[in-house]
């Protein structure tokens, strides 16, 4: 009597073939996800780069803190600060915002402090703290060197496993 002997995988073989499975999913997924985060910070960097590049035109106002407000992050979270600016453009009307730049740290600013002011003539809506420009532009700069690592990443391994 004849007969033949039937092997069947070993089910360590197909846990392997859908670890594999489910890897090639999450790296070709995943490229996309660093995609779209270098896309984001690109954009953000480069918006920024040119609002300063702009803002070197703009005119220049005295300006006075409104208020200081701390944000909590958390129960537990360090606090950080964020100054209301008040001054008057060249058309004599008394204008507010709100400063981009937290301040983790201390009170950068406190209520009644001086400060210099840059605002575009065209929207004085966009106004900025004239000393906190060059930390911003650094946050700018780091925001298109990431992107930019995140775009090349996503490119590369997009290419590689095509």
């Amino acid at each position: 009597m004849t007969g033949s002997i039937r092997v069947s995988e070993s089910p360590a073989a197909t846990d392997s073939s859908v670890l594999d499975a489910i890897s090639a999913w999450f790296v070709l997924d995943l490229h996309w996800l660093y995609l779209a985060a270098g896309l984001v910070m690109l954009g953000y960097g480069l918006r920024g780069m040119s609002t300063y590049h702009r803002s070197i035109s703009w005119a220049k106002a005295e300006g006075k803190v409104v208020e200081v407000v701390e944000h909590r992050h958390g129960e537990f979270g360090n606090p950080t600060f964020q100054a209301t600016i008040g001054f008057q453009d060249g058309s004599g009307i008394r204008r507010t915002f709100v400063n981009r730049r937290h301040v983790n740290d201390a009170v950068h600013y406190f209520a009644g402090d001086d400060v210099d002011v840059v605002y575009n003539p065209r929207n004085p809506r966009q106004a900025s703290v004239e000393d906190d420009l060059p930390s911003l532009l650094l946050l700018d700069i780091v925001a298109i060197f990431l992107g930019s690592g995140f775009v090349i990443t996503a490119v590369h391994y997009t290419l590689r496993l095509s």
